[in-house]
């Protein structure tokens, strides 16, 4: 580097910092390197140095940190000096995280080595070689301050993205082909992932890097294979988090399992088969999603922390609101007395791990068509009122009838319990949801509108109120006319 300050030592600094993040950076891609080895030979002994050697690249995270706070506090840079350090220290943390995740990869590789080699795996070097040139490129660029090159690198994260995502979905196919490869294939599933973020922490480098030699930002949007689908496939948020209003009209299934990945295969292929799919890690998540929101079935597993799947289903049978909810028990214990006492606990059926998705989805769709028929319909019917649930269409009398999405909604609620009075809290939790805050009053306003469209008047009133109660759709029959009315119109 030639002299550009005053005092020379602050360039000998500079350039001391340059060469630190550079040599971080070997250790990181020698990490990489040798994690994807031991994965391809299924070598545990280069796997569990591999896992050892973190150590020093952690160390020289902390070496970085403090060379740079000392810098900062004798040299008060500006500028491109302030650039030069400041990025240094956002380089030597992405090189830290693609460190761990190499070892993340020994660490899976470790437990691979004991199951029997699945077909997939020869994908997974693939991407290895695809990051690791990324991570050599992206290196060079910061010793040459390339931009071109860093953004080249840039660039080819949409490709390691793509890789993932065609390598996702085939792995989910072999596990649903075959549900001894779960296991072998979640962890490759885990191990690709993990590459693929370090393709995403070499990309950050990337964008560093043009920020220190051009001043700026990269100000373009990051580019991304497949968001669309690799969205739908990734594992949401846990909790009561309400979807799109367009979800509600989907069968609403809760998950409750504590094992990740089975969670994500799980989301995947129910949403796939047109459910709504919400989680819950434990029993007593489990117990207070229910109460915020009435599932159309729950999918239980036996071995939860905290409550037992079998208690969270004792529960459920015990409150008058949650009697009637349909529960299927997904458990590894699969003895005669383990199904015995599962369904006598109140399950409506009950299926052992391993287990092919395509089964429980069939059983899933069995248990609503006997306990929920109104929730696998695609057509609801009471008195002369027809509902379409697929095209959105009302007709009362053979004669369409206008409804706003509320009043839909609504009316669906009521043609899936008839006979059943809801109060109005009840009806806001159900139609409204329990995140939205609306006035117990506003009900009253929709059954007005709902009694208008459906031509109160000219035809049978099918909302009854019940006084201090709530609602109800009940066929009202027209009261009888007393005899002596009949003798005054004789």
């Amino acid at each position: 580097m030639a002299s550009e300050h005053i005092v020379s030592a602050f360039d000998q600094e500079l350039n001391e910092l340059k060469n630190k993040v550079s040599e971080m950076g070997g250790l990181a891609e020698s990490q990489l390197v040798n994690a994807l080895e031991a994965m391809q030979r299924r070598d545990t002994d280069l796997a569990s140095r591999t896992i050892e050697s973190d150590a020093r690249v952690d160390e020289m995270e902390h070496e970085i940190d403090a060379f740079v706070v000392q810098l900062l506090a004798l040299r008060q840079p500006m500028a491109s000096d302030l650039r030069e350090i400041i990025v240094a220290l956002k380089i030597s943390s992405d090189l830290e995280r693609i460190a761990d995740y190499a070892t993340n990869v020994a660490k899976r590789t470790m437990t691979l080595a004991q199951s029997p080699q699945v077909r997939p795996a020869h994908a997974i070097p693939r991407m290895g070689r695809l990051a690791l040139s990324m991570i050599f490129e992206v290196l060079d660029s910061y010793s040459d301050r390339d931009t071109q090159k860093a953004i080249a690198v840039w660039r080819r994260d949409e490709e390691l993205d793509e890789m993932y995502i065609s390598l996702f979905r085939e792995l989910l196919t072999y596990m649903m082909e075959d549900a001894r490869s779960i296991s072998s294939c979640t962890h490759l599933l885990f191990i690709a992932k993990n590459i693929e973020r370090v393709g995403d922490h070499a990309t950050n480098i990337a964008e560093s890097i043009y920020y220190l030699v051009e001043g700026r930002p990269l100000l373009q949007s990051r580019p991304k294979g497949g968001d669309e689908e690799y969205d739908r496939s990734t594992p949401l948020r846990t909790g009561s988090a309400r979807r799109p209003e367009t979800n509600r009209m989907k069968p609403y299934i809760l998950v409750v399992e504590d094992e990740a990945p089975l969670v994500t295969l799980l989301r995947y292929n129910l949403e796939e088969a047109g459910f709504e799919v919400e989680e819950a890690v434990d029993g007593e998540e489990a117990l207070l999603s229910v109460r915020e929101r009435r599932p159309d079935l729950i999918v239980l597993d036996w071995m939860l922390p905290a409550v037992s799947g079998i208690e969270v289903c004792r529960q459920l049978r015990r409150r008058p609101e949650t009697r009637d909810v349909p529960v299927i028990v997904l458990t590894a214990r699969s003895e005669e007395a383990d199904r015995i006492r599962g369904l006598d606990s109140g399950a409506d059926d009950y299926i052992a791990k391993p287990f092919s998705p395509r089964e429980l989805i069939a059983r899933i769709r069995a248990v609503l068509r006997r306990t929920r028929p109104a929730v696998s319909a695609e057509q609801l019917t009471f008195a002369d009122i027809e509902m379409d649930l697929a095209t959105h269409k009302v007709t009362r009398g053979g004669k369409a009838t206008h409804l706003g999405p509320t009043e839909f909604r609504l009316l669906r609620h009521f043609m899936e319990h008839p006979g059943r009075v809801f109060s109005r809290e009840q009806l806001l939790d159900s139609v409204w949801g329990r995140d939205v805050y609306v006035e117990p009053r506003t009900v009253d306003v929709h059954i007005r509108r709902l009694r208008k469209a459906l031509g109160v008047g000219r035809s049978p009133d099918v909302i009854r109120t019940v006084r201090s109660a709530g609602y109800a759709m009940e066929l009202q029959q027209a009261p009888e006319m007393p005899a002596s009315v009949f003798d005054r119109l004789g």
